[in-house]
């Protein structure tokens, strides 16, 4: 399983998620909000704004291979002012029946977002909130071009 600890997301620049296709940079929003990019490559996948007022925990969930092993990325927020905390299970599954699947840790960065990682080919993604709130995604698939 891979596993990222919050110690190491730099504040300034983008961070490779290591041994994965991914990277991300920690930003800000207006009115000084905190924003997390998720990157595919050079590629953004995603541009995600703290906010009181988004109720929706997850925000987005895309698979790809990476070194010959496919991987599957899961983020979102933490909810208002981040008290909520990260979801408390995060599901990914595979198969069209819902057959094969794992549950995966999720790490707070930059005190306002989350993410998970999980071996295999996501094709959803479910997560729990600490409330019993539950929310699910279909995974973005496939690799990533970017324009230019």
């Amino acid at each position: 399983m891979y596993t990222l600890s919050e110690q190491e997301v730099p504040e300034t620049g983008r961070f490779p998620l290591l041994g994965t296709p991914w990277s991300i940079r920690l930003g800000r929003a207006s009115r000084g909000r905190t924003a997390l990019e998720v990157y595919a490559g050079d590629a953004v996948l995603d541009v995600v704004v703290a906010s009181a007022l988004h109720p929706t925990v997850l925000h987005g969930a895309h698979t790809q291979a990476s070194d010959g092993r496919q991987l599957t990325l899961a983020w979102g927020v933490l909810g208002e002012g981040g008290a909520s905390g990260p979801p408390t299970v995060v599901t990914f599954t595979r198969g069209v029946l819902r057959t094969a699947r794992s549950d995966a840790r999720a790490t707070v960065v930059g005190e306002a977002f989350w993410l998970c990682v999980a071996e295999g080919r996501g094709r959803t993604v479910t997560v729990t909130r600490a409330d019993g709130t539950v929310e699910r995604r279909r995974v973005d698939r496939g690799n990533v071009v970017a324009k230019g």
